[in-house]
């Protein structure tokens, strides 16, 4: 038994004086996950997002003080109830992202739908062009659109203001 004991101390001592392998992520590198209050805000702010996507009027509403009274107040109940966004399955993040934008699209589709529906019932009717949506950011602010095909872009796709650092 003392020769598995000398093995396992050699090990554990070869383990402790080895160099990383290269590319590896040391442990001090891997930033802290955020705490309760940024994933409150967080929350607070992705809902505001989706509610002036949804209804533009509602920003006025969502100020960035109401945003910050509002996370302040969700963040002791992230504590209390051990919620954490960090574990929340990829499949739900992703239904979170994606649903209001589905959900949004469907409405376009079902007003064309419509429009198209009551131009034909008229004879002589030209079907209704497709509205011209303005698509919105984040936090409730105007997407830019693409004027010009760059970067394998067609025309009139929305452009995120972040885009402009790549130029």
């Amino acid at each position: 038994m003392e020769d598995l004991d000398n093995l396992a101390a050699l090990a554990a001592d070869a383990d402790a004086t080895a160099p990383p392998p290269p590319g590896a992520v040391a442990v001090q590198d891997v930033p802290a996950p955020p705490g309760p209050d940024e994933q409150a805000l967080d929350m607070v702010n992705g809902f505001a997002g989706m509610l002036a996507g949804y209804a533009p009027d509602a920003a006025a509403v969502w100020t960035p003080e109401a945003r910050q009274a509002s996370a302040q107040a969700i963040a002791p109940l992230m504590v209390k109830y051990n919620f954490s966004l960090m574990a929340i399955p990829p499949e739900l993040t992703a239904a979170i992202v994606v649903g209001p934008l589905l959900y949004r699209s469907a409405t376009i589709v079902r007003d064309k739908l419509q429009a198209d529906r009551a131009a034909k019932a008229q004879p002589g009717a030209q079907p209704a062009p497709p509205a011209a949506a303005q698509p919105v950011g984040f936090q409730g602010v105007a997407v830019e659109m693409n004027p010009a095909p760059e970067n394998g872009l067609p025309p009139g796709t929305a452009v995120h203001p972040q885009m402009a650092l790549y130029k």
